[in-house]
Formats: C-alpha cells, sequence, structure tokens
C-alpha cells in the first residue's frame, strides 16, 4: 500500500511539473518572426503587365531580411517584355502593428531580366530595389500584405542589340503572408 501512495505521489507531482512548465513556455512564447508570401502585382516594365512572386522572410527584431522571386504572367512579345528576377532585401518595420497595420520600408539587390518575343533580352542585370509595404492582419498568424518597388536597373552590357531596357521598373503587388 505505501508502494502505491508513493507512486500516486510522484505521478501527481510529475504532472503538476509537466503541468507548470508548459504554463510557463505559453506565456513566454516569442511571436512569429518569420514569414512566407504569395503574391500578385502589376510590373512596369515598358506597359504594365500582371506579376506573380514569392516571398520568404525572417524579421527577429525591427531589423530583418527577406528573399523573393517575381515574374511577369504572359509570353513576352515584339512589343511587351517578360520581365523577372531575384532579390535579397533588408527590411526595417515597426515595432508594433498599429490599428492592425505593420509598415515596413525594405530595400535591396539582385539579378533582373527582361526577354521580348524574339527570344532577345537585357541578359542578367544587377538591379537595386527600394520601397515600402503594410501587412494586415486577418486571422490568426494570416496577413495581407500590400507592397510597393522601384527597382533601379544597372549597366546592360549582355543586352541584345536593339533591345531598349527599361531603368526603373516599378511593381505594385497584393499577397497573403503566413507567419510561423
Amino acid at each position: 500500500m505505501k508502494d502505491h501512495m508513493e507512486i500516486e505521489l510522484r505521478m501527481r507531482l510529475l504532472l503538476i511539473r509537466t503541468g507548470a512548465l508548459s504554463v510557463l513556455l505559453v506565456a513566454t512564447a516569442i511571436p512569429a518572426r518569420a514569414d512566407a508570401t504569395v503574391f500578385l502585382g502589376a510590373m512596369t516594365a515598358g506597359s504594365p503587365r500582371p506579376a506573380l512572386g514569392v516571398a520568404v522572410g525572417r524579421c527577429p527584431s525591427i531589423f530583418g531580411f527577406e528573399i523573393e522571386y517575381a515574374t511577369t504572367l504572359g509570353a513576352a512579345t515584339s512589343t511587351h517584355s517578360s520581365a523577372g528576377g531575384v532579390s535579397a532585401n533588408l527590411m526595417a518595420q515597426s515595432a508594433r502593428p498599429t490599428h492592425g497595420f505593420q509598415l515596413y520600408a525594405t530595400g535591396g539587390f539582385g539579378l533582373y531580366g527582361e526577354t521580348f518575343g524574339r527570344g532577345v533580352g537585357s541578359g542578367e542585370i544587377l538591379a537595386a530595389n527600394i520601397g515600402g509595404r503594410a501587412k494586415i492582419g486577418l486571422a490568426g498568424s494570416l496577413n495581407l500584405r500590400l507592397d510597393y518597388r522601384v527597382f533601379v536597373l544597372g549597366d546592360a552590357p549582355d543586352a541584345a542589340s536593339g533591345v531598349v531596357v527599361h531603368q526603373r521598373p516599378q511593381r505594385f503587388s497584393v499577397g497573403l503572408s503566413l507567419a510561423f
């Protein structure tokens, strides 16, 4: 009987300790600091074109980084280019959301390229980008992301003869972002 009571007491203590540890972990959990975004927007490389992209970022404080890939949709023609690129960006965000909005400033570098229907294009161009965005809380870890970027393109030494490279394309996009 004594062994049975001792086992029961140990089980209760283990249960109490496990419960206390669980409460402590939940109470001190840090909020999500990373996210993945899928976005759709308009890119102006010559004339406006629909654009689609993905981004993954981490922001452990008010400063963070993001890797992004974006491309225009639809086939390139002789008058409308297909443009796209990949970039690595640094960002600074507001410390806390205000009225459900969290504002960001972002900038970075990457590779950009434009191709026309004849298969000719700009080649790979070093590009800087700068912009701003807002995330709006929707439900739990799901956010609406509004983003504006201007791209500043470098020289295009590999551009095909007669290809006009648009030096300051811009993009406005709307996306869904999932924090984790």
